[in-house]
Formats: structure tokens, C-alpha cells, sequence
């Protein structure tokens, strides 16, 4: 449909599994290749692992500016959900400006959300200067981060996507640990001044994604220079493939159940009473370590042999959707923290999403196929947080929050089963068609 001046020597089937039948590329899977896993290892980082400490700034918001709970949560959600919602458009500009030019304009625009952010009257202030500048600047960055190791890799694409996402987990519990240290020497104000600064950081990350060149044979026979017409045929083309379609459905239920423990998990310390133990040891940060380790780990075992990606993915979510059902039942540190540890591992099945992906569509719908999914879970994450505020308004207990969250993520993960049920159907009626030639 489209061919983007970044996607050269590649040459797919229509059959993911024939992905290993391609041109060898001197930076494919070495060389370059590990530089694009660093980068985007330091993305991850500063966009998702800032996004995940935002419970820091919520208690600060929350108590400067004297709103609700439900009110002030739209400042994180905002933030969370416009980074994922502006995916497909920011997959048109990947294919049309390449990754490189793409991250470097989003670490501008984060930097000055941040540092504009600091000058807030108001809540409705932030909604536009964090949520909205900041937010669009966060996508900008975050998908090139995701798609460029996509390209760079075909045969360790599981455990090079794991090793890159742990920068979430290292950022959530480093920026955790910053933003309290800011807040608590500079004030909240200063804490996000300086952290618009440490955002510069992400053009630094952006340079650094080198298109892969066209080899000594030159560019492919027939490649055509993308536009922004062909783009948006090709992310349309995508809904006619049915798995693909009930994997934006997962992603539309099951992304706000993830975030919410993000969010308001430090508020439910203190109503536990549990501050004195947190404070050693926050439970944010145990979700963070064991994400780092949940992400490697996953990412190796889908990778082997004989093990079918999406069956580890789905298991990981099922492990989940329980993880979050069960948490509101526990009232002490030692089982939070369990539950946390639960949470953290099984979250790491997101560095299965872009291989996942990747499976359904292709390396060339890539950019698009991922911008869609992750627009469905901004969708997901922007109306979460605000609900389980708005539920523990009314009730004055985050209990049925979580409940309902984990519902909607057991919901999710019916969308997923679709994709075993129609290779079953398949498998069924190939042998039925080989009894009857028999």
C-alpha cells in the first residue's frame, strides 16, 4: 500500500512465520540494532516511567489545588491517555518524516509541557499544559521508540522489545524516587520545571535512530515515497482483519484496569495507614522491579522454540485481571506487596504487544497497526483513573473500583480468546478438507 523510506531491506509474506526468509541486513538483529534498544530503553524512561510516577504529583495537586478526587485525576489521565490516543497520527507522521525527526519534535514539546506545567493557577490549567502539550509530546516520542526496534529486529524481536520496555519499570522507580526527592527539597512547582529539562533528553534519544539504509543494492524496485494519502488507506485496511479488530477491543477494556493501581495505589496506602512501611519500600516500586524482570522474562520464553506468542501473552493478562480483582481484599503491607509483585510480572506482557502486532499486520503496517492499538488503550487509560476517583467520591472506598476494573479487564481478555478459537475453526476445517481429497 505504502512503503516508508525507513522500511527498506525488508521483502515480508503475507505469513509472519516467513519472516526469517528476508535479505540479510548488516544492522539487522546486531550492529545498529542494540543502539535502537538503548534508545529506546531511555524513552521508556522518561515518558512511561514519568507517566507511572504521577501518583507523586496527584497527592501534591490534590492537596494545592483543594479539588476532587475524580477532577484531579483527569490531569494524569489526560497525560496517559492523549500519548496513547494520538498513535495513529503520530504512525501517519512516522511513515511520511521517519522515527528520528518524529522523537526529536516530541521531546520539545514534552519539555515545554513539563516546564509550563510549573506555572499552573489551576487544575484546568494542567489539563491543557501537562495533559494536552505535554501528552502529545509523550506520543511523539513513545511510538518511534517502539516501531524503530521493530525494524531492526527479526529473530530476538521478543526479548530486544522486553529488554527496551524495561525502561519503564527502571523509569517508574527512578522518576518515583525523583519527583519525591523534588517535591520535598524544591517543591512541586520546581520538581516539574526540572524534570522539562531532564525531558530534553528524549531528542538526544531521538537522534540516535538511524533510518537503515538501503544497502549496496540500493533502494527495493518500485518503492515509492510515502504520503499521507497512502497512509491513511493502509491504517484502514487494516479493520478487515478480524483478530486484529478484537485485539483493539482488548486494548480498549483492559487498559485502565493496569493504570489505576498506578495512580491511586499511593492514595490507598494512606488510607490503609500504611505510610511508614511505603515509605522504606513504596509498592510502586515493587511494581516496577518485577515489571523489569516480567518483561525480560516474557520476552525470552516467547522467543523459544515451539511457544506460541499470543498463548504467553494471554496468560500474562489472565494473571492480571486477577492480580486487580484481588487487591482491594488485602489491608496490610506484606499482601500488597504480593499482589503488587503479581501485578509488576504480568505486566510484563507489554513488550509482547509489538511482536504481537507485528504477527498480525506485518513489519510494514507496523507503525499504523501499533499507533491504532495504543490509541485504544489511551482511550481506556483517560477514562479509568477519573472513574475510580469518581467511584470512591460517591462510595468513599476504592474497593468497588477495582472490581469493576478488573471486569472490564476479564472482558478484554474474551477479545483475546477469539484469535485461538479461529485457529482451532481453521485447523478444523483443513483437515476436514484433506480427509475429504483423501
Amino acid at each position: 500500500m505504502y512503503t516508508s523510506h525507513e522500511d527498506v531491506g525488508y521483502d515480508f509474506e503475507d505469513d509472519p512465520k516467513d519472516k526469517k526468509t528476508l535479505k540479510p541486513h548488516p544492522d539487522i538483529d546486531g550492529g545498529w540494532a542494540w543502539m535502537m534498544v538503548l534508545s529506546s530503553f531511555f524513552v521508556h524512561i522518561l515518558i512511561m516511567g514519568s507517566q507511572m510516577a504521577l501518583g507523586v504529583l496527584n497527592v501534591e495537586w490534590l492537596e494545592e489545588f483543594q479539588q476532587s478526587r475524580g477532577l484531579t485525576a483527569w490531569v494524569s489521565s489526560l497525560s496517559m491517555g492523549i500519548t496513547l490516543i494520538v498513535g495513529p497520527f503520530i504512525g501517519l507522521f512516522i511513515n511520511t518524516c521517519g522515527c528520528r525527526q518524529t522523537t526529536i519534535v516530541g521531546g520539545l514539546l514534552n519539555s515545554l509541557g513539563w516546564v509550563l506545567s510549573a506555572y499552573a493557577a489551576n487544575v484546568q490549567y494542567l489539563f491543557i499544559t501537562f495533559g494536552v502539550t505535554a501528552g502529545l509530546g509523550s506520543g511523539m516520542a513513545y511510538l518511534p521508540a517502539v516501531v524503530t526496534v521493530g525494524r531492526y529486529f527479526q529473530k530476538r524481536r521478543a526479548l530486544a522489545q522486553g529488554l527496551s520496555t524495561t525502561g519503564t519499570g527502571f523509569g517508574t522507580f527512578l522518576m518515583t524516587a525523583l519527583l519525591k526527592y523534588l517535591c520535598s527539597e524544591y517543591g512541586w512547582r520546581n520538581a516539574m520545571f526540572i524534570q522539562g529539562a531532564v525531558s530534553l533528553n528524549l531528542c538526544v534519544c531521538g537522534a540516535l535512530m538511524r533510518p537503515l539504509s538501503a544497502g549496496k543494492d540500493g533502494p527495493r524496485p518500485g518503492a515509492q515515497a510515502p504520503r499521507w494519502h497512502a497512509g491513511y488507506f493502509g491504517a484502514a485496511s487494516l479493520f478487515t482483519n478480524h483478530v486484529f479488530v478484537a485485539f483493539v477491543f482488548w486494548a480498549l477494556f483492559a487498559y485502565s484496569s493496569f493504570v489505576v493501581p498506578f495512580i491511586h495505589l499511593p492514595e490507598i496506602v494512606n488510607l490503609y495507614h500504611l505510610s511508614a512501611q511505603n515509605d522504606v519500600f513504596p509498592l510502586t516500586s515493587i511494581i516496577a522491579i518485577v515489571h523489569i524482570a516480567g518483561k525480560v522474562v516474557l520476552g525470552a520464553v516467547a522467543d523459544l522454540p515451539g511457544v506460541r506468542v499470543w498463548t504467553v501473552f494471554l496468560l500474562a493478562n489472565l494473571t492480571l485481571g486477577l492480580s486487580i480483582f484481588l487487591l482491594p481484599l488485602l489491608r496490610t503491607y506484606a499482601g500488597l506487596a504480593v499482589i503488587c509483585a503479581l501485578i509488576g510480572f504480568s505486566s510484563g506482557y507489554f513488550s509482547l504487544m509489538p511482536v504481537v502486532t507485528e504477527d498480525l499486520v506485518g513489519i510494514r503496517h507496523l507503525a499504523n497497526a501499533y499507533g491504532i492499538i495504543i490509541c485504544a488503550n489511551g482511550i481506556s487509560a483517560l477514562l479509568g483513573p477519573p472513574f475510580a476517583g469518581w467511584i470512591y467520591d460517591i462510595t468513599q472506598k476504592y474497593d468497588f473500583s477495582f472490581y469493576i476494573c478488573g471486569l472490564l479487564y476479564m472482558i478484554g481478555i474474551l477479545f483475546l480468546l477469539i484469535q485461538p478459537c479461529i485457529r482451532i475453526i481453521e485447523q478444523s476445517r483443513r483437515k476436514h478438507i484433506d480427509n475429504a481429497h483423501v
